[in-house]
């Protein structure tokens, strides 16, 4: 896995508009926990960490599997 000097995150909203998310840790963390400190997320398999260091590692396990692909329901 190549290290990316910059991650962007946009989603696609109702198939017709993408929404710019600056800082995943900070949505993510208000969903996943009741405390503040910053969690780090794996873009490719979705775990979160609290500590770069422990995600670094992640990565080069990770980093040597496919990514993870979410199948959505048929809309109705």
């Amino acid at each position: 896995m190549t290290e990316r000097e910059r991650e962007v995150n946009l989603p696609l909203l109702d198939d017709k508009h993408y929404v710019l998310i600056n800082d995943l840790s900070k949505l993510s963390t208000s969903q996943m926990t009741n405390h503040e400190e910053k969690r780090f997320l794996c873009l490719r398999c979705l775990p979160s960490f609290i500590k770069k260091e422990v995600l670094d590692r992640h990565r080069e396990y990770c980093g040597k599997h496919d990514f993870v692909r979410i199948t959505m329901p048929e809309k109705g």
